[in-house]
């Protein structure tokens, strides 16, 4: 099963932390982290070539309300979709005695339940 982001290739290694407030299959907030690994540095800019300045806005109707620079798009995630999500924050480092061979990225996605 491939991860995507606005059919963009992740190189998931870990989902680090999910949260889900409300029903799972309309939540009023959604947020996953997730830490990849790459050996090809182009994946990573790919994906980071999509965020941008986001801001995250609780609303009294307890939804979630993202507002963002970057892309928002659909986050396919273990064969499930989430549609309205944006780059919250990513990071990237180069993988230990790798020769800038092998990195490793975390990613935070953030959903717009608003719509």
């Amino acid at each position: 099963m491939t991860d995507t982001f606005n059919a963009v290739h992740l190189d998931v290694s870990q989902i680090v932390k999910e949260i889900i407030i409300g029903a799972v299959a309309t939540p009023n907030y959604y947020e996953v982290t997730l830490r990849c690994r790459t050996n090809t540095y182009s994946h990573y800019t790919a994906i980071a070539a999509k965020a941008g300045i986001c801001t995250v806005t609780p609303l009294l109707s307890e939804k979630t309300h993202v507002q963002n620079t970057g892309t928002t798009g659909d986050l396919v995630l273990s064969g499930t979709t989430h549609t309205n999500c944006s780059i919250k924050e990513i990071s990237n480092a180069e993988i230990s005695k790798s020769k800038n061979t092998a990195w490793e990225y975390t990613v935070i996605f953030v959903k717009d339940t608003t719509t």
